[in-house]
């Protein structure tokens, strides 16, 4: 059903890998990955961390790279945002905080999920959370 749609695509593949739905996650990747050329940062993110999943480390690292390169010539789709996100699946948090800040520094527009993404809850007793978390300006913490 809407397989040939890249939005639901795009959700439905975030949505399995957040709910650990590993097998369908890896089907959704794969029919986004066959049916679409269109490459944003989201996509690379997501590739990076199938690749991480099943031992593939050289393949994340390249996915990671093309993130990095994404960033580096300032394209568009929140490359830092994605490359954090990576860096929370690894549970490496000094580094995601670095590409947070870097994401916040360009106004990265899915910084606006950053008080929802089920990825940064680790971070949230964090005081470097409370810092960005109040820099992009939302309400208040409770």
């Amino acid at each position: 059903l809407y397989s040939d749609d890249w939005f639901y695509l795009r959700e439905s593949t975030k949505l399995h890998y957040y709910l650990e739905n590993y097998k369908p996650f890896e089907d959704q990747l794969k029919r986004l990955m066959a049916n679409f050329s269109d490459r944003p940062p989201l996509l690379f993110w997501l590739n990076a961390v199938h690749d991480h999943m099943n031992g593939d480390y050289e393949g994340a690292l390249s996915n990671v790279r093309e993130l990095q390169k994404s960033y580096e010539n300032e394209t568009s789709g929140s490359p830092a945002w994605f490359i954090a996100l990576y860096y929370c699946t690894l549970q490496d948090y000094d580094k995601a905080f670095i590409w947070l800040q870097r994401s916040y520094d360009r106004h990265e527009v899915e910084l606006t999920w950053f008080r929802e993404e089920p990825l940064l809850i680790p971070l949230k007793n964090d005081p470097r959370y409370k810092v960005l978390y109040d820099k992009i300006g939302f309400s208040k913490l409770k």
